[in-house]
């Protein structure tokens, strides 16, 4: 493990790694291959620093750092959830077209906001106002009435953009540390106004994800 060079108590360095305190939390700040990286990683000292210790061995072997995380496109994260469901956990054709269906408001939701086409750019909180807003045909019909989804509905697509996001943690989509946005979302108590959700939002069976 590379030595502190310790000055500042609120800023030292571990090797090629720089660490520093900012408003109640602690930072790593280093280059990588000709670019640089500042991330918050911790809320104690002792914990960035073994961050930073784990980040300068990685620079060090040249290998991708504990920090980085490769940005996706909503639609494309979306593609490959559904690839991975249908592809390698075999989940039934319903829990699929279910989790098409729920998903499909999200990458609608990010085409039409500015700065949210990237996953780590969705805001849960605007995505789930938006929900009890915008109108749909009930089963997917394009001739049918539109209208608002249920609180069911929304529930279920809430539900289904967590496991999504949980996905895009385990291939590194998401930015380290910052966890899955959607779990701050009080999903499981949303308020159940109606009794029949549309069936583009009915819940599947029990899956894994």
């Amino acid at each position: 493990m590379a030595r502190c060079k310790v000055g500042n108590s609120s800023r030292f360095r571990v090797g090629r790694v720089t660490v520093y305190e900012y408003h109640g939390a602690w930072w790593v700040y280093y280059r990588d291959g000709g670019s640089s990286s500042r991330r918050r990683v911790a809320d104690d000292r002792a914990s960035a620093e073994t961050v930073a210790a784990q980040v300068n061995s990685q620079l060090a072997r040249r290998e991708p750092t504990l920090l980085a995380f490769t940005p996706i496109a909503v639609a494309d994260l979306r593609q490959r959830f559904l690839d991975y469901h249908e592809k390698v956990l075999h989940s039934s054709i319903g829990t699929v077209r279910r989790y098409r269906a729920a998903t499909q408001h999200l990458e609608t939701f990010s085409q039409g906001t500015a700065g949210a086409r990237h996953a780590h750019e969705v805001s849960p909180e605007a995505f789930a106002a938006w929900l009890r807003v915008v109108e749909v045909a009930p089963n997917g019909h394009p001739n049918t009435a539109r209208r608002k989804l249920r609180s069911k509905g929304v529930q279920f697509v809430l539900e289904a953009c967590r496991s999504l996001f949980n996905y895009a943690m385990r291939q590194r989509h998401l930015p380290p540390y910052a966890g899955n946005p959607f779990s701050v979302l009080p999903i499981d108590r949303v308020k159940l106004e109606d009794s029949n959700p549309s069936t583009s939002s009915t819940p599947p069976a029990r899956s894994r994800s």
